[in-house]
């Protein structure tokens, strides 16, 4: 996922191509007055939006969830350090509710939910046995305990929530 400069530089392509829908829904003068004040901004981007107004905050955290949206997708969730976590989650654990006692916490600067979708992905495979409803019920518990976003993030996904989104 962009982050930093590349998540920078992505969101001012956004708004002055204006290609994608949740951009063209802006008007233009406000789009290139604030691509112009990134291009500008020597800090981070969460530092540079805290700083300004309470629109441009908005505006902001609207248009990296936007970017951070659209790259959200099945290879981030698959293999490298997710699976080595995952194994080490659940040595000795026979049953997904023993993830509720866990202790490892995890807190994120990220918006995106990858980490979320790939716990719940691999307690489904791990526990097919179990009844569906029952897995997104720990799955839920598990991420809601055990996963802090700082910054915040894209919103409850469809298992988390009926009205969430599909990753």
């Amino acid at each position: 996922l962009p982050l930093g400069d590349k998540l920078k530089n992505e969101i001012i392509a956004a708004l002055r191509k204006r290609g994608v829908e949740w951009v063209r829904a802006l008007p233009d003068s406000r789009t290139e007055d604030f691509a112009q004040g990134l291009e500008q901004m020597r800090s981070p981007i969460d530092d540079w939006l805290s700083r300004n107004s309470q629109d441009d905050l908005k505006l902001g955290k609207y248009m990296v969830a936007g970017v951070i949206a659209a790259k959200e997708t099945e290879n981030l969730i698959y293999g490298g350090w997710c699976s080595s976590l995952w194994d080490h989650l659940v040595r000795d654990t026979t049953e997904p509710k023993e993830l509720r006692e866990n202790k490892a916490y995890f807190v994120t600067f990220n918006y995106d939910r990858s980490l979320e979708e790939f716990f719940y992905r691999r307690m489904r495979s791990e526990w097919r046995s179990i009844p569906p409803d029952q897995i997104e019920g720990v799955a839920c518990d598990f991420v809601q305990n055990h996963i802090v976003h700082l910054h915040g993030h894209l919103g409850p996904l469809k298992w988390q929530d009926g009205s969430g989104t599909l990753y």
